[in-house]
């Protein structure tokens, strides 16, 4: 996944006004997918909705 990609969307949290434990919110849980999908060998740009729940069950885990 692009990190500049992750960065610009951040950053677009704080220029709209999120609070900070929000953005860092945002953040470790992008980090978590970037680290399923680097498990999974998925591509992000072609998840289907199953691919989704799959990352949810995994967060429970």
């Amino acid at each position: 996944m692009p990190v500049d990609a992750v960065e610009d969307f951040l950053a677009y949290l704080s220029a709209r006004g999120a609070s900070p434990n929000t953005v860092q919110g945002y953040a470790y849980d992008l980090r978590d997918f970037c680290v399923w999908l680097g498990q999974t060998g998925l591509d992000f740009r072609r998840l289907r909705l199953e691919a989704v729940a799959q990352f949810f069950d995994w967060l429970r885990r």
